[in-house]
């Protein structure tokens, strides 16, 4: 077959260019229409396209550049060289588009040098130690990592979701155990319609705080144990609450937790005077729960779960704290309080459901005054859910 007009000496210059050149003949070929040499009309001896229409109509047009900035491609960022003797060298990877939302991930994932292998350091979360290692008693498969557990601060990914820690502090009684569960799962069903993780660390066996820096928020749950008898690890409980106060964590005390929170700020608590508050009861705004944000929806005065017999004392709670109370009833003077911006507390049980306060009820009914009274009275109180979404919502998931 005949070798078309002036093939030959292409192919020759081609093969002695140099390889950069090549390859970018190689680039331009490949988006090359297919050319031929029209025989009549006025495109006569020009190099057209399929259709006829000549090259200098076939270019392909440049799209405009675009900076980074208008890309929407954010900077990859900039880490300077570890501390000490040079191990451990860090550097950052490009950062890259998510298939499943097309949002560009903002940092790029931080690798480790392969020459220059960085050992775990002791604590820390974002290494995961084997599944057996216990941190504090937190366990490894409850450890995420600061991107992780933070969720959408800025500097990550917004699909990773925000993990809460509970700190938990007891132990239903058996037989609420036996047939619900244990506070664990109770919390975890408020938070997954939320799309919020939940961490748990066992506050009983604990003799440090945990990372408190490291999670979107902390739960501190309740107990049977009673802050009018103090036990070795409640130290532990109210220096977590007061480091969260301090680094600016969300804290939500429930029950216990609430005690400990007003504990923790200079307020005493003592055996309630009314006895026993259990079963659903109804408690009241005061003007500052009308106003804040963990009653947003709800109104002045709704129904929620009960189970306790100590109280917090209102006469020893400060203003010059930050302690403001939110909520009381004919019972309970303090039912909510709140402490400083990002600190909150409520007497009530959000996790409790009408089935488990009714068993609840029923373990303890030897020795309630009116088990009976208590049992009719109990049913659904969907505000206490609501309450705790509220808290989520407003200080656990903000972006």
């Amino acid at each position: 077959m005949p070798r078309p007009h002036g093939a030959g000496r292409h192919v020759a210059a081609h093969r002695h260019a140099p390889p950069a050149r090549r390859r970018r003949r190689r680039r331009r070929r490949r988006h090359r229409p297919t050319l031929r040499r029209a025989r009549r009309g006025r495109n006569a001896g020009r190099r057209v396209g399929p259709a006829g229409a000549p090259t200098r109509l076939l270019r392909r047009r440049r799209r405009p550049a675009r900076s980074r900035a208008a890309s929407g491609r954010p900077r990859t960022r900039q880490l300077s060289p570890a501390r000490g003797d040079g191990a451990g060298r860090e550097r950052v990877r490009r950062p890259r588009r998510s298939r499943r939302t097309g949002r560009w991930s903002r940092n790029g994932a931080v690798a480790t040098d392969s020459h220059h292998p960085r050992e775990p350091a002791a604590g820390r979360l974002g290494a995961r130690p084997a599944p057996a290692a216990v941190h504090g008693r937190l366990t490894a498969a409850h450890l995420p990592g600061p991107a992780r557990a933070r969720g959408a601060r800025p500097g990550y990914s917004r699909a990773v979701p925000p993990v809460v820690l509970l700190y938990n502090v007891g132990e239903p009684p058996p037989p609420v155990a036996a047939v619900h569960g244990r506070f664990p799962a109770w919390f975890r069903r408020l938070c997954e319609p939320e799309g919020v993780d939940l961490a748990v660390y066992d506050g009983v066996q604990a003799t440090s705080p945990p990372p408190v820096r490291d999670y979107a928020g902390i739960v501190v749950g309740g107990s049977p144990a009673s802050v009018t008898a103090p036990e070795p690890w409640m130290e532990a409980a109210v220096e977590t609450i007061r480091e969260a106060a301090r680094v600016g964590t969300p804290v939500l005390g429930v029950c216990f937790g609430h005690q400990l929170i007003a504990a923790a700020f200079g307020g005493s608590v003592t055996a309630n005077p009314s006895g026993w508050e259990i079963a659903t009861h109804e408690i009241e705004l005061t003007g500052d729960g009308r106003r804040d944000p963990l009653f947003r929806g709800l109104p002045d005065a709704f129904c929620v779960q009960f189970s306790h017999a100590d109280a917090v004392d209102p006469d020893t709670l400060s203003a010059a704290n930050g302690v403001r109370v939110l909520a009381r009833n004919r019972a309970t003077a303090v039912q909510a309080l709140a402490a400083g911006d990002a600190i909150r507390g409520v007497q009530f049980h959000p996790e409790f459901t009408a089935a488990i306060v009714r068993d609840y009820v029923r373990a303890r009914a030897d020795i309630l005054p009116d088990a009976d009274a208590a049992l009719a009275r109990a049913r659904d109180a969907p505000a206490g859910q609501r309450v705790f979404a509220n808290w989520l919502g407003a200080w656990v998931r903000r972006a």
